[in-house]
């Protein structure tokens, strides 16, 4: 299979540890339009779960398309990493390498469960007047969110509650960006301590989401962003209370995204993903080492699946390339690819290249960009 060179955007809406809570909270600005497509089970009549590796078949990586394999692949996996910020620099989307030399926008996984997760929280524990629902918050560009289950009943989240938070022309405007939230999310709440809301340290919360063709767009600086959201995965958050450290694990799958003008997208599998940001109440230049011990990769650029794995954490500064780090690539029929991050014996700039072990086994640099 060959792919066209691709180009990668990034965008970003940055704001501090208490600003990623203030999305359910006080603010200004107006919000995007849109709608979403239904929000009934998974995979609500969007055809997303074509998109689920489970459903796809397996890449052939040969010497036409490793580069771009490689590539598009370490860009998708070290986007999960990126979104490991989300919970204080609130990283809404990261990057995913496309076909047809365009990039298409992909969610930070992290960041929008975080968001959801925070939304509803600040519903239930801290609701404003929305008639005809058990517990609702005004969001603060239009729209409101509300919430029915077992935790919206009592007016607080404790192990053990479910309950649906279902978005209605949600936005929020901060910092130049504006994020807008349409369609239902479920949670599962396994484990929560402390306030995550709060501008403190010393909490943890593990959930169960489950996403039902959820309406995401962004706009700002760079193009706009209208992607539908869909899948399950299991997330805990942990934010240290005595060395300032954020780690979140992401589980399970499968989970999915397209964007909704062109119906690119990509679909993740069998999630097994650490993510730990080290100085995280800073405001920029932390330090993210990022753990994948299992994961498989299928995208519309790609037609069809790939597995990943770390040998080596990927490590970097956040928002940008690792410096350091080993991942292999599989395609199911017998070959491999694997980055190196830190430059290899070719001498690849880390940050800018890696060092890529070819089908062939010989090596060669190859731009992160």
């Amino acid at each position: 299979m060959g792919m066209e060179n691709t180009t990668r955007r990034k965008w970003k809406l940055g704001i501090g540890l208490a600003a990623s809570v203030v999305l359910a909270g006080c603010g200004g600005g107006g919000g995007g339009g849109g709608s979403s497509s239904g929000s009934g089970g998974s995979s609500g009549g969007s055809g997303l779960s074509a998109l689920y590796p489970s459903n796809a078949g397996n890449v052939t990586i040969d010497s036409s398309n490793e580069q771009q394999v490689a590539k598009a692949t370490g860009n998708g996996a070290r986007s999960l990493g990126d979104s490991g910020a989300s919970l204080t620099q609130s990283q809404i989307v990261g990057a995913a390498e496309i076909d047809g030399g365009a990039a298409t926008a992909s969610p930070s996984i992290g960041a929008l469960s975080n968001i959801a997760f925070l939304q509803a929280l600040k519903a239930i524990e801290q609701p404003t007047s929305v008639t005809g629902v058990v517990s609702a918050k005004s969001c603060p560009g239009g729209g409101s969110i509300s919430v029915t289950g077992t935790g919206a009943k009592d007016g607080t989240l404790d192990a053990g509650d479910s309950f649906q938070a279902t978005f209605d022309s949600c936005s929020v405007t901060t910092s130049g960006f504006t994020v807008f939230f349409d369609g239902a999310v479920n949670f599962s709440v396994s484990s929560r301590h402390g306030d995550p809301t709060a501008f403190s340290r010393g909490w943890d919360y593990q959930v169960d989401v489950t996403y039902n063709d959820w309406v995401v767009q962004f706009s700002g600086s760079g193009p706009s962003v209208d992607i539908l959201v869909d899948g399950e995965l299991k997330l805990s958050a942990v934010y240290s209370g005595t060395t300032d450290e954020l780690t979140y694990t992401i589980k399970g799958g499968p989970w999915a995204f397209k964007d909704r003008s062109s119906d690119k997208g990509w679909g993740y599998g069998s999630l097994d993903v650490t993510y730990s940001l080290a100085n995280a109440s800073n405001g920029s230049g932390r330090h993210y080492t990022l753990t994948v011990s299992g994961m498989s990769i299928a995208s519309s650029g790609l037609n069809g699946k790939v597995t990943v794995q770390t040998t080596t954490d990927f490590e970097g500064t956040e928002g940008n390339p690792p410096t350091v780090g080993i991942v292999q690539i599989n395609d199911g029929s017998g070959h491999q690819v694997v980055i190196d991050a830190s430059g290899g014996t070719k001498g690849c700039t880390p940050g800018t290249a890696f060092e890529l072990t070819r089908v062939n086994s010989s090596k060669t640099c190859v731009s992160w960009q």
